[in-house]
């Protein structure tokens, strides 16, 4: 992980930025994998990681199959907690090649899931056999039995995801606000009363942040002529992502740290 700090020689309060990418290893257990952890919770606490995840040279499975009962409702998937990030702008993307064998349906819509949380927002899909649910909590009909290259693509911040399904954009829509969350990367089966069996090929997860104060609009990490726009376009509008030392003003100081930003470039 590559962290900066920005300091300013125009008072700007800066936050630390960081890329962070993690990736998932199908032959090891999780837990052993630096960074994951196997996160079991409520009913299900005493139920072990090697009862669940079956690594594999090919795929891991994560076997949920009847594992609680319909009353239960607790998890038992991965995480890779990325505190402490401060997340501000950035693009966050997790992928996964992954199919479902079987599933069984409770009381929510599905059984294996995959994206993250991130401050006041998840971003995550699910699915089943049959069913896709989107972060919404809303489901369309879907066979996920076959093999599929699942991306979701989130801009933060205040911007809808996008899916990609096989390389493919396949739709948009609106994250989900929940109660402040530690920003953490998950996969594996999120819901209670709903279970799986999934044969996971792979699964990558990354976020990339702005790399200065100038880096205002996608594609972060890069400072080019949209982010020139951004600023002048607020600076003019007195839209906050203009006032760069947040001191509810739009003035020469908020000119010279773009500037000064903006020719320092990206590391």
């Amino acid at each position: 992980m590559r962290m900066m700090v920005l300091v300013s020689a125009m008072s700007c309060t800066c936050p630390v930025f960081a890329d962070l990418v993690a990736d998932l290893a199908t032959d090891v257990l999780p837990s052993l994998q630096s960074g994951w952890a196997y996160f079991p919770y409520g009913c299900n606490a005493g139920v072990p990681e090697t009862s669940v995840y079956f690594p594999g040279p090919e795929f891991m499975v994560m076997d949920t199959m009847g594992i609680r009962p319909q009353s239960c409702q607790a998890a038992n998937r991965l995480e890779y907690r990325i505190d402490p990030v401060l997340i501000e702008r950035g693009t966050y993307r997790a992928e996964t090649r992954a199919r479902v064998t079987d599933s069984e349906f409770f009381v929510y819509q599905y059984g294996f899931s995959f994206g993250g949380y991130l401050d006041d927002k998840v971003v995550s899909i699910g699915l089943m056999t049959d069913t896709l649910s989107l972060p919404d909590l809303s489901m369309m009909p879907w066979d996920a039995t076959g093999w599929h290259d699942y991306a979701i693509v989130y801009q933060l911040p205040g911007y809808e995801f996008e899916l990609w399904i096989d390389g493919q954009f396949f739709l948009t829509g609106p994250a989900r606000d929940i109660d402040p969350y530690p920003n953490t990367f998950i996969i594996g089966d999120s819901t209670g009363g709903a279970n799986a069996r999934v044969e996971i090929a792979s699964y990558h997860a990354e976020l990339v942040l702005a790399c200065n104060a100038a880096d205002l609009v996608p594609p972060f990490n890069l400072l080019d002529l949209a982010d020139i726009n951004a600023f002048v376009t607020g600076f003019v509008s007195l839209d906050p992502i203009a006032d760069l030392n947040a001191d509810g003003l739009f003035d020469l100081l908020d000119v010279n740290i773009f500037v000064g930003s903006f020719l320092a470039g990206c590391p």
